[in-house]
């Protein structure tokens, strides 16, 4: 499976997002553009298990994402 098919069959499921800077986020993936932008829902910090929400999360900064089932 090619990684955009991949990201195509993760909209509306939750996903595992590691940044290169260390910080891990789990949520809701409603979309992403093709820049890798994702469109989350229901995001929180998993290290501190702080609520954010609803939220952008920039592709640039995206090091591994990973489907929760």
């Amino acid at each position: 499976m090619h990684p955009i098919d991949w990201a195509i069959a993760q909209v509306g499921k939750n996903v595992r997002i590691v940044l290169r800077g260390g910080k891990v986020y789990t949520g809701m993936l409603l979309g992403y553009d093709g820049n890798v932008n994702l469109v989350m829902d229901h995001l929180t910090l998993a290290n501190t298990n702080e609520y954010i929400g609803r939220s952008i999360l920039s592709g640039v900064t995206v090091a591994y994402i990973e489907g929760l089932g």
